[in-house]
C-alpha cells in the first residue's frame, strides 16, 4: 500500500503538492478564525472592563464613605454612653433626695408633708447594675410653687431623676408625685473575686 502511495506521488508530485497546500490552507484558516474570534472577544472584554473598573472604583468609594459614616455614629454613640455615664451618680454617693427635697421645697416656698420610698428596682445590664428607688411625695403649695419644686428636682437630679404621676390640686394647695432616682453601678464593682 505504501509502495502505491509513493508511486502515485512520483507521477502526480504536483497534484501531491496542491493537496498539501489545500489542507494546509484549510487548517490555517481555521487557526485564523480562532485567533481573529479571541482577539475580537478580548476587545469586547476590555470594552466591558472600563465600566467595571469604574463601578468597582466606585463601590470602593461608597465603602469608605460609609465606613467613615459607621465610625462617626460609633463616635458619636460612644460620646453619649460617656455622657450617660456621666450622668449618673458616683457609687456610694446616690442622690439624696430627703435632703435635697426639703431643701429645694425651702426654696420653692413649699412644704414638704412626706417622703417614702414605694419600690426599688435592679436590673442588670452592659454598663453595670441599674437600681431604680421610687419615691412618694406629698407637699403643700400653690401650683406654680409645687411645679417650681417639681422642676428644680428634675434641674437638680438631671438625667438620674424624673418625676411622675404628678398630681396638683390647686383648691386645697396640695401637691402628690413620685420620684424615680436612678443609681448605676459600674460593672466592674458588681463582679465577686
Amino acid at each position: 500500500m505504501l509502495k502505491a502511495i509513493w508511486a502515485f506521488i512520483r507521477k502526480n508530485p504536483s497534484t501531491v503538492a496542491l493537496a498539501i497546500a489545500t489542507l494546509l490552507a484549510g487548517a490555517n484558516l481555521a487557526l485564523l478564525a480562532r485567533a481573529y474570534r479571541s482577539t475580537r472577544a478580548a476587545g469586547e472584554l476590555a470594552v466591558q472592563t472600563a465600566p467595571l473598573k469604574a463601578a468597582l472604583v466606585e463601590l470602593q468609594r461608597a465603602k469608605e464613605e460609609g465606613f467613615a459614616s459607621l465610625r462617626t455614629d460609633i463616635a458619636s454613640a460612644e460620646a453619649r454612653v460617656a455622657s450617660l455615664r456621666r450622668a449618673f451618680p458616683k457609687t456610694g454617693a446616690p442622690f439624696d433626695l430627703y435632703r435635697r427635697s426639703f431643701a429645694l421645697a425651702d426654696l420653692s416656698n413649699v412644704k414638704i408633708v412626706s417622703v417614702e420610698v414605694v419600690g426599688i428596682t435592679t436590673e442588670d445590664t452592659a454598663m453595670g447594675r441599674l437600681t431604680t428607688t421610687r419615691y412618694s411625695l406629698q407637699a403643700e403649695g400653690s401650683l406654680q410653687r409645687c411645679l417650681t419644686l417639681i422642676s428644680r428636682l428634675e434641674d437638680e437630679g438631671l438625667k438620674t431623676l424624673a418625676a411622675d404621676n404628678i398630681l396638683i390640686d390647686a383648691s386645697d394647695q396640695s401637691c402628690n408625685f413620685d420620684v424615680d432616682i436612678a443609681d448605676l453601678t459600674p460593672q466592674a464593682a458588681n463582679q465577686g473575686p
